[in-house]
């Protein structure tokens, strides 16, 4: 009995949540810095910082939806 509770349980919180278009569901965002040509360097590269927490879905990978959320 408790089994399908838990299931209902589970389909209402899946109804109500999306995956976290930011970070993809993974809870971490990486961020990308363009260190240009410069005297120092020859050419320029794309540099990545360590991954930080989603600030969208604070770092869950899922976003609950409110009842009077409209998406247009």
């Amino acid at each position: 009995m408790m089994g399908k509770v838990n299931a209902l349980f589970q389909d209402a919180i899946e109804k109500l949540s999306e995956i976290c278009p930011e970070c993809d569901g993974d809870g971490l965002v990486v961020v990308e810095i363009y260190r240009p040509q410069s005297f120092d360097r020859d050419v320029g590269f794309i540099d990545c910082e360590d991954p930080t927490p989603c600030e969208r879905c604070a770092g869950e990978g899922v976003i609950f939806k409110e009842e009077d959320d409209d998406e247009y």
